[in-house]
C-alpha cells in the first residue's frame, strides 16, 4: 500500500521544518568557514553565562505562601496578662476585617517567637482563606502580611509585628532572616539589650531590612532576695533550706502522688495568694535551723526592686538576645544577611558578636557548594561519555553545550526577577543532563558520518540536517511540558516557579543555540583531536 501523502497543518508544518533545515544546515557550513569567530563568540557566550551566574542575587529557598502568618505582641514590661489579653483581641478582631483572612487563633502569655511564657506577650496564629480564593497578589501572602503588620502599628500599647512562618518546617518559627547577638565579653544583661535595640534601629532605617524585632528585654521590673550567708552560717540554717522554703511558698514544690477514682494526681505546696502578694511577706516566712528552731528569713535577708531580663538565653554558651527580620520587597535573603554583616562588622563592639540561627545558618552554610556541585556533574558527564565513546575528543563537544544552557537560565531568572536559591540550582544540575543529551543527538551522528568517510566539515552538516527534527522535537517536548510550572501558583508556587524558570530558559537557549555552536565545536575539537592523533582523514575538509 502506498504511503498516504500528508496535508493541511501536517503539510505546512513538514515544509516548514524542512525549510528551516536546509537554512540551518547552510548557516552550519558557512559559521565553520569562520570557525575562530565562532569560537570567540563562544567563548564570550561562556564569559557572559559565568558572568551572570555570579551577579545573580543569593538566596535559600523561596518565601512561600503557606496559607496563615504568625502574630507576635509585646507590651512593657511589667504588663498584666490582662493587659496583654485586651491588646491581643482587639489586634485579632482588627485583623479578621482583612481580605484574605479567615481567622486568628491567640494564646495570651506566650511568645512564639522566643519560646517562652511571659504575661506581657502574647502570639497568635492567622489563618488564610484557600488558595484558590486568593488568585490575586492583593490576597498573596506577602500583601496580608503587610496589610496586618500596618495595622499592627497603630496599637500604640504594644510593639507588635507579623511574620510569614519559614518555607522549611522545623527550621525556626518565622521566615526571613534569624540571629542571635551574643555577649562574648560579658557585659551584662543591661548592655546585651541596649546593643540589641541599637541594632535593630539601624537595621530598620536600611533599605532592604525591616520589621527587625526581638524580645529580649532586660528592664522587667523584679524582686531581688538579697541572703546575708555568713548570717545564715551564725544561725545554723542550711542554705538550700532557704531556697526550698522560697520555692515552696513563692512558687510551688512537688510533694508526692496520690490516687482517687482511678487517676494519678499530684501533690504540691505554694502559699496562697493572699501571703505573696507583698514583698515584705517574704519576710515574714520562716525556716527551720539545724537544732529545730524556726528563724524568720528577716534575720537574714533582704528584698529589694531591681530590674533585670525575663528570659536569660544562650547560644554557643554566651548570653544572647535574638533577633528575627525580613528582607524588604525586592531584596533577597542572601542580600539581606551580607547587610546584617557588614552592620555587625560597623557597628558591634569587640564584647559582642553575632552568629545566624535557624534558616539562616542553613542558608550559611550552604553558601558556597554549589560551583563544586557543577563541576563534578559536568566532570561525571564528561566521563560517562569518554567511556562510551572512547574518545576524550567527543565528549567536549557535548559538555560544550552547558554554558548554553546556562546562559539561558541566567537570563529567564533575571527577567523574571528572582534569584539563585537551591531550587535554581537544581534546574541548571538537570540542565547539565538535558543540554548535553541533546547535543549528543547531532555529536553521536557526526562521528557516524566521519567514520563514514566523510570530512569533518561534511560530517557537521549532515548530522545537523539529519537530526534537527528529532533535537527539536525532544526538546520542544520538555520546554513545552515546564510550561506549568512556570506559572505555578498557590500551595508551593513560588518554588515550582524558581525550577520551572530556570529549566524553561535554559533549555530555550540551550536548544536555539546549540544546533548552531555544537557543529562547529565538534568540528574544531574534532580537527584538532586528529592533527593531534596523527589521524589522515580520506576527503579534504571543507
Amino acid at each position: 500500500a502506498s504511503k498516504r501523502p500528508t496535508r493541511g497543518p501536517f503539510k505546512w508544518f513538514n515544509s516548514t521544518l524542512d525549510a528551516g533545515t536546509t537554512l540551518l544546515a547552510g548557516l552550519v557550513k558557512r559559521t565553520i568557514r569562520v570557525a575562530i569567530v565562532a569560537l570567540v563568540l563562544f567563548v564570550g557566550l561562556v564569559y557572559l553565562a559565568l558572568q551572570g551566574f555570579g551577579a545573580l542575587p543569593t538566596g535559600f529557598v523561596p518565601q512561600e505562601d503557606e496559607g496563615y502568618c504568625i502574630v507576635n505582641i509585646q507590651l512593657p514590661e511589667g504588663a498584666s496578662l490582662g493587659r496583654t489579653n485586651e491588646v491581643m483581641f482587639r489586634a485579632s478582631k482588627g485583623i479578621e476585617t482583612i481580605d484574605g483572612v479567615r481567622g486568628a487563633v491567640g494564646i495570651g502569655g506566650y511568645s512564639f517567637l522566643d519560646n517562652a511564657s511571659s504575661p506581657n506577650k502574647a502570639g497568635f496564629i492567622v489563618t488564610f482563606t484557600d488558595w484558590g480564593d486568593r488568585s490575586t497578589a492583593a490576597l498573596h501572602q506577602a500583601s496580608i502580611v503587610r496589610q496586618i503588620n500596618g495595622l499592627l502599628s497603630q496599637i500604640q500599647e504594644s510593639v507588635a509585628v507579623s511574620f510569614a512562618p519559614p518555607s522549611l518546617p522545623g527550621v525556626g518559627m518565622a521566615g526571613g532572616f534569624a540571629l542571635q547577638l551574643q555577649d562574648r565579653g560579658s557585659a551584662g544583661a543591661a548592655t546585651l539589650s541596649r546593643m540589641a535595640m541599637e541594632f535593630m534601629a539601624d537595621g530598620n532605617a536600611q533599605d532592604g531590612l525591616e520589621r527587625m524585632f526581638s524580645g529580649f528585654r532586660a528592664n522587667t521590673p523584679q524582686l531581688f532576695v538579697d541572703i546575708d550567708r555568713e548570717q545564715v552560717r551564725d544561725r545554723n540554717v542550711e542554705l538550700g533550706d532557704v531556697f526550698s522554703t522560697l520555692q515552696a511558698n513563692m512558687g510551688s514544690a512537688y510533694v508526692n502522688d496520690f490516687l482517687e477514682s482511678g487517676r494519678i494526681y499530684q501533690v504540691r505546696t505554694q502559699a496562697l495568694a493572699e501571703y505573696r502578694n507583698d514583698p515584705r511577706d517574704v519576710l515574714q516566712l520562716e525556716v527551720a535551723s539545724r537544732d529545730g528552731a524556726m528563724i524568720p528569713l528577716s534575720t537574714f535577708a533582704d528584698v529589694k526592686e531591681v530590674f533585670g531580663p525575663q528570659l536569660v538565653t544562650h547560644f554557643n554558651i554566651y548570653p544572647s538576645a535574638k533577633i528575627n527580620g525580613s528582607a524588604s520587597t525586592g531584596t533577597t535573603s542572601g542580600q539581606a544577611m551580607e547587610k546584617i554583616e557588614a552592620m555587625a562588622r560597623d557597628k558591634l563592639s569587640t564584647q559582642m558578636g553575632l552568629e545566624w540561627t535557624d534558616l539562616s545558618y542553613q542558608e550559611k552554610k550552604a553558601t558556597g557548594g554549589m560551583a563544586v556541585i557543577f563541576l563534578f556533574s559536568i566532570v561525571l558527564v564528561y566521563l560517562v561519555l569518554a567511556f562510551q565513546y572512547e574518545s576524550w575528543a567527543l565528549p567536549l563537544s557535548v559538555c560544550f553545550a552547558v554554558p548554553g544552557a546556562l546562559m539561558g537560565a541566567v537570563a529567564a531568572v533575571m527577567v523574571r526577577q528572582l534569584d539563585n536559591n537551591l531550587y535554581t540550582q537544581v534546574g541548571i544540575v538537570l540542565l547539565i543532563g538535558l543540554s548535553t543529551k541533546t547535543a549528543i543527538l547531532i555529536v553521536e551522528y557526526a562521528k557516524v558520518e566521519r567514520d563514514a568517510g566523510k570530512s569533518i566539515a561534511d560530517a557537521a552538516v549532515a548530522a545537523t540536517r539529519m537530526r534537527f527534527r528529532a533535537v527539536l522535537m525532544t526538546a520542544f517536548s520538555f520546554i513545552l511540558g515546564v510550561i506549568p510550572l512556570l506559572v505555578a501558583s498557590g500551595a508551593g508556587g513560588e518554588s515550582q516557579q524558581a525550577i520551572g524558570t530556570t529549566v524553561f530558559g535554559g533549555m530555550l537557549v540551550a536548544t536555539l543555540i546549540g544546533v548552531i555552536f555544537v557543529p562547529v565545536l565538534y568540528f574544531i575539537i574534532q580537527r584538532v583531536a586528529e592533527k593531534l592523533g596523527g589521524a589522515q582523514s580520506g576527503n579534504t575538509e571543507a
